[in-house]
């Protein structure tokens, strides 16, 4: 039953996600307490995080006309703001110099408790993030499209790397990866490179969102496969019998009857082994306000057996928040994981991400 509780949670907060935006924060600069107008200059900020500066033409109930100094006349509509400042004239142009992360903009939208969205980072942005204290990764966004990182665990290290492309204002796609290898063997097996890539689409803004994610996880390893000789034996065409099997050396006429007895040996070779498993994963955000947020991320691993064609495939959800600190320069995620098919439910999470 609270499985079943857990898993309309999660659908309520991935329909919630892909809801029309209904509000954005306004903010003032010198002109703090004047009403808008038609006289007033402002500094626009998208969902997208990008920022449009200009004197205002026209205020309708569902958009604004500016004329802006690079541009000339533009249009944004007020479901796609996330805040608007009101400046003077001779402070246009300082919106460049801005970072926008630290306005009403979620800032960590490239991610939700570990899975990607397909959001980037902007170029020169960054994060520190920690799981429990076990899993440590930073992430540094090298141009708008593209993000670079490195993990480190107690059982191995690695990268990863993902390339975003926004086709719109709501719809955005990107492809990547993570790769990780392991400090240490366990003697009969000697775990190997283990990586997942994916692609994923993500509908929504920064601000709240959806994503649909695959990825194929891959797991190298080598380990020790144990035999044991076991002796046959041999004739001829004619039916006349030669003696033992091939592995000669392992048998001896140890009575002297004349004929080979079988001396049971036993030894091990190193197999190299890989496993794939395709995974689903579907998660969302939505905010309740600039320094919260509830977010839901589940998976579906299918993992077919191909020599028995058993099923061992399983899923697993976390649901939960996500709360910045009150500067916004830290935000905490924390949630509970279940796994249905096991019929467990309350698993802790705790992460810390910090924004640099």
């Amino acid at each position: 039953m609270k499985n079943h509780i857990l898993i309309v949670f999660c659908l309520a907060i991935c329909f919630l996600a892909i809801a029309p935006n209904s509000h954005a924060q306004v903010t003032s600069g010198e002109n703090a307490g004047q009403s808008a107008s038609t006289s007033k200059w402002v500094r626009i900020v998208t969902q997208s995080g990008g920022i449009i500066e200009g004197k205002v033409l026209e205020i309708s109930l569902t958009y604004f006309l500016l004329d802006t100094p690079l541009m000339g006349q533009t249009q944004v509509n007020k479901d796609n703001i996330a805040a608007i400042t009101y400046i003077t004239e001779d402070q246009i142009g300082g919106g460049s110099f801005m970072n926008t992360r630290s306005t009403d903009i979620n800032p960590q939208s490239s991610r939700y408790f570990f899975s990607p969205s397909a959001h980037s980072l902007k170029k020169g942005e960054g994060y520190y993030h920690n799981v429990w204290l076990a899993y440590n990764s930073l992430s540094f966004g090298v141009s708008d499209n593209a993000t670079v990182g490195f993990t480190m665990t107690p059982f191995g290290t690695g990268g990863t790397a993902k390339i975003g492309h926004q086709v719109n204002d709501n719809v955005t796609l990107s492809v990547g990866g993570i790769a990780v290898l392991p400090f240490f063997d366990t003697g009969d097996l000697m775990p190997g490179l283990a990586g997942i890539g994916f692609a994923n689409i993500t509908l929504g803004s920064e601000r709240k969102n959806v994503s649909f994610n695959y990825g194929i996880a891959s797991f190298m390893s080598q380990y020790r496969q144990y035999f044991t000789l076991e002796p046959y034996e041999q004739y001829d065409e004619d039916g006349n019998y030669i003696g033992m099997s091939p592995e000669a050396n392992h048998y001896y006429d140890i009575d002297g009857d004349g004929y080979d007895e079988y001396v049971q040996m036993s030894g091990w070779n190193w197999v190299t082994g890989r496993r794939n498993f395709h995974v689903i994963n579907m998660s969302a955000m939505v905010e309740v306000n600039s320094k919260l947020w509830i977010m839901t991320e589940n998976y579906h691993f299918m993992n077919t057996d191909r020599s028995t064609g058993n099923n061992t495939d399983i899923s697993f959800l976390i649901m939960g928040i996500r709360k910045a600190s009150s500067k916004r320069d830290a935000l905490w995620d924390v949630g509970m994981i279940a796994i249905p098919q096991e019929e467990v439910a309350g698993i802790p999470w705790l992460g810390v991400t910090v924004p640099f």
